[in-house]
């Protein structure tokens, strides 16, 4: 993405300037080894700052600010300073808590830059899909922050399923991790949480392993669909199942509770469709990608002519 191009600009001949309010870059692919304590997060960042002084050994301009909109004919964009916590989007370096973001606010928090040339590499957000109760009750996965709150809710529903008075019924909620999306994101996500099943709970809470369950919820009629050659999406799926880990293909969400997934299951034989509920203790949303605000507007701004732009999501 945007770093990457970065990475292979010359500062002797351009000027560089990088606009972004998190002040770091994130190597989402280990995202998901970050919900259970596999890999620390600081091992997955790595401040804008200092990859422009290791790689340049000179200042490249950043600005930690949210471009807003875009200025075609006059090459200038109009940037925002974000109001946000220092913990969910920048790096602070003794992790601490502020708790009062606005106190910290500059009196005035826009600005523009003129440009020469001009990348856009905003990223995506999260696709619910209209989903009734996904932005509510799931957890998606695509930040620092998503991975904390994924860890948070999964020692949350241990710690809740080990309490004396808590039925085996109760406990089997709890313990029930469901992952949607068959997509690398979401293989490995289900992959990682079986493993803290299998290694975690079998360690620290042996009375809750047989308890414990990971669901896979995907879609398409395999995991890992149209991404990967079909004889290695095999293997990774009879691999997961080999480690009990449940798949559910041809499987659409339909809804989601505070404690269920509603899903309409498809029956291959004779093409009935089934409604179910599923219990779960943790849900993660890892399918879908949608356009963010900024690039929608630009989009209509541009008209046709957007056309001729590359726009990397």
């Amino acid at each position: 993405g945007a770093m990457a191009l970065v990475d292979s600009l010359d500062p002797k001949l351009y000027d560089i300037t990088i606009v972004s309010p998190r002040n770091y870059f994130l190597f989402t692919p280990l995202l998901p080894s970050v919900t259970v304590g596999t890999i620390a997060e600081s091992s997955v960042i790595e401040p804008i700052r200092q990859f422009c002084k290791r790689k340049y050994k000179q200042d490249v301009k950043y600005y930690e600010a949210k471009c807003t909109d875009v200025d075609f004919q006059n090459s200038t964009i109009t940037c925002v300073v974000p109001n946000h916590s220092p913990r969910s989007n920048v790096i602070n370096a003794n992790n601490s808590q502020n708790s009062d973001p606005k106190s910290i606010q500059p009196k005035v928090d826009s600005f523009q830059i003129p440009y020469d040339k001009l990348i856009i590499a905003v990223g995506s957000k999260n696709n619910t899909f209209g989903i009734k109760g996904v932005a509510e009750n799931c957890v998606f996965l695509k930040s620092i922050s998503d991975a904390s709150k994924i860890k948070d809710k999964l020692r949350r529903a241990v710690e809740n399923a080990s309490l004396p008075h808590i039925s085996d019924e109760e406990r089997k909620k709890l313990l029930h991790f469901v992952v949607v999306g068959g997509g690398p994101t979401g293989v490995e996500t289900a992959g990682e949480l079986n493993d803290y099943v299998e290694d975690t709970l079998s360690t620290y809470y042996p009375h809750l392993r047989n308890l414990s369950k990971v669901t896979l919820v995907e879609l398409e009629k395999r995991i890992l669909s149209n991404i990967y050659d079909e004889k290695i999406a095999q293997y990774a799926q009879n691999h997961m199942l080999s480690r009990q880990v449940e798949i559910l293909t041809r499987t659409r969400v339909v809804g989601v509770n505070t404690d269920s997934v509603t899903i309409e299951k498809l029956d291959e034989v004779d093409g009935s469709k089934k409604i179910e509920q599923i219990p779960f203790g943790l849900c993660v949303w890892a399918t879908g990608i949608g356009v963010k605000g900024v690039t929608t507007r630009l989009r209509k701004k541009l008209g046709r002519s957007y056309r001729q732009i590359e726009w990397r999501y």
